[in-house]
């Protein structure tokens, strides 16, 4: 965003990532998606990458990984065979990206941007964390 917007602008966009997938065809079905990596390993550091520059970015509020399993073997009504999944067509976990996107998980639990959870608290909706989100917290 920066540069897309003119200086003098009061404008502070939000923008959510909505679907974003990488695909490596080492593993599982025969096509790599949209975006492809050579093998699991990089399609993991691909992923960890990704979240943490969207992390970074003041305009990003918010990215999702596309699917958590991936397309039908035989094919969606589109054709499409992508290996997008972070479990493959048998529910086995594609452990690289798995453990990255752990890594993202607790990136922001340890960072600033996620909010401080008391446990002792009851929520206005029933038992549960509290999130404090005043400043400093």
């Amino acid at each position: 965003m920066e540069g897309m917007l003119p200086a003098d602008t009061d404008v502070d966009p939000a923008m959510l990532i909505g679907e974003f997938p990488f695909g490596a065809m080492d593993r599982g079905s025969f096509w790599y998606g949209l975006e492809s990596a050579r093998d699991q390993a990089a399609r993991a550091i691909a992923f960890r990458e990704s979240y943490f520059d969207a992390l970074g970015n003041r305009y990003i509020v918010g990215a999702h990984w596309f699917s958590f399993a991936p397309q039908p073997i035989t094919g969606r009504k589109d054709g499409g065979v992508a290996q997008i999944g972070l479990v493959d067509i048998a529910d086995n976990p594609y452990s690289e990206t798995v453990h990255a996107a752990r890594e993202v998980g607790e990136g922001i639990r340890a960072s600033e941007l996620c909010p401080k959870v008391e446990e002792s608290r009851v929520g206005e909706w029933g038992a549960g964390p509290v999130f404090d989100l005043a400043p400093g917290n």
